[in-house]
């Protein structure tokens, strides 16, 4: 009856870890994806992505590169292509993607390379993730700070911004104001 009990319990606890591991996949990855030793998808799993209107077989049988129309002449795909070849894990590999029902995309792979018992290069495995909306809100951070500094340059008032006591900050009017040059004062 105890071994019956622990079995269960085993079973029970397994089955809660397997559902919370599928809950976090699917909720934290656009898709999941295999590629085998020459670098040609062979499994995905774009469940997330079936709104985008991308189906797997743009990717099947073909290489990351060739299924996005990207170049290896292009340096970042020179590097990522190198990190590939030394059979290493990569992180956020960053790249674009258009789908017929959203557009422009922009994407982040991770993968790590598998091996077999006797270290023979396998493939990868790895997981995608949109961060479309990630970046978009970066540049518009870098818009908004860049008109904001716009602004305030030209403005004839003198402003300075700091941080703990020390300047971070001073348009040219505060600079001359104190008879410094702007960026003599930062």
């Amino acid at each position: 009856i105890c071994q019956t009990i622990a079995n269960l319990l085993e079973r029970s606890l397994r089955q809660a870890a397997e559902s919370r591991l599928r809950d976090w996949v699917d909720t934290s990855t656009v898709s999941q994806w295999e590629m085998n030793e020459d670098l040609v998808y062979t499994a995905i799993d774009n469940v997330n992505s079936a709104g985008w209107g991308v189906s797997e077989k743009k990717f099947i049988g073909k290489t990351r590169w060739d299924a996005v129309n990207a170049s290896l002449e292009d340096p970042i795909w020179q590097e990522h292509y190198k990190t590939l070849q030394a059979r290493l894990p990569f992180r956020n590999f960053v790249y674009t993607l258009d789908t017929p029902n959203e557009g422009h995309k922009v994407i982040s792979i991770s993968g790590t390379p598998l091996f077999d018992a006797k270290n023979r290069f396998l493939g990868y495995r790895g997981t995608t993730s949109d961060v479309t909306d990630v970046v978009g809100i970066q540049i518009a951070l870098e818009e908004t700070e860049q008109r904001f500094k716009d602004l305030v340059d030209g403005s004839l008032q003198g402003v300075g911004v700091t941080v703990d006591d020390i300047v971070v900050f001073a348009n040219n009017a505060f600079a001359k104001a104190f008879g410094y040059e702007g960026d003599e004062v930062i």
